[in-house]
């Protein structure tokens, strides 16, 4: 019997997911937690084979409770749940260490399935696929990322969903004049000539991996 951990932060989708997978064969869930800390301790405490994490959050907060858990448990096996098996989600997954990757678009059999997998030291994250993802993303220009820090990808979210110049100051902690300037080296950095075309062009790394990959990625990149 293959035990297994839980961490998924919409309760409704989390209680669905325990009761689908609750009945199936070899396999038990020992854990269900929404929390990233409280998950991590609990796994700390009960050492679950196969640890099954929703890393899809825009925060990009399912990553870190990933690698934290990973941490706590090195035996441990993860599968991640993410919104789109897409290039980004795949690097970030094989970088933090997971064994398989799962879209929550896909039926649970198939997690079901991945969890048996991984619990039998099977690995389903191929490292070519993932090489390969790499060089695309950095086709891309998401290699880029890789020199913003955080606040500049803040700002660059921000940016994408509209915010002026003024409303990114006051949501960053930071001067409009010092916003001013961190945006005209971020075009410099990716040799564009205005807000418009920046904005633009984060949209489509963005519909090119889902909204952790645009905060995370670049660091799976380094």
């Amino acid at each position: 019997m293959v035990s297994i951990a839980v961490c998924e932060q919409q309760e409704m989708m989390r209680e669905a997911l325990v009761k689908a997978m609750a009945p199936m064969k070899d396999v038990t869930v020992l854990v269900a937690e929404n929390n990233g800390h409280a998950f991590v301790q609990a796994v700390q405490q009960h050492k679950p084979e196969v640890m099954v994490i929703d890393v899809a959050h825009p925060s990009g907060e399912g990553l870190e409770v990933a690698r934290s858990a990973k941490a706590a448990h090195r035996n441990g096996k993860v599968v991640t749940l993410v919104d789109d098996e897409d290039d980004a989600a795949l690097v970030n997954s094989y970088e933090l260490g997971a064994s398989a990757i799962v879209s929550k678009k896909r039926p649970v059999k198939d997690l079901h399935q991945a969890v048996l997998d991984v619990a039998a030291n099977v690995n389903t994250i191929n490292p070519i696929a993932v090489r390969n993802a790499k060089r695309r993303l950095e086709e891309l220009g998401h290699s880029a990322l890789a020199k913003v820090d955080a606040t500049d990808r803040k700002m660059l979210d921000l940016l994408t969903r509209g915010y002026t110049d003024r409303q990114i100051a006051g949501e960053v902690y930071l001067s409009l004049q010092t916003v001013r300037n961190r945006m005209s080296r971020l075009l410099q950095r990716f040799h564009l000539e205005n807000r418009t075309q920046l904005a633009l062009h984060m949209e489509r790394l963005n519909r090119n991996g889902n909204g952790a990959s645009l905060l995370m990625s670049a660091d799976a990149l380094k």
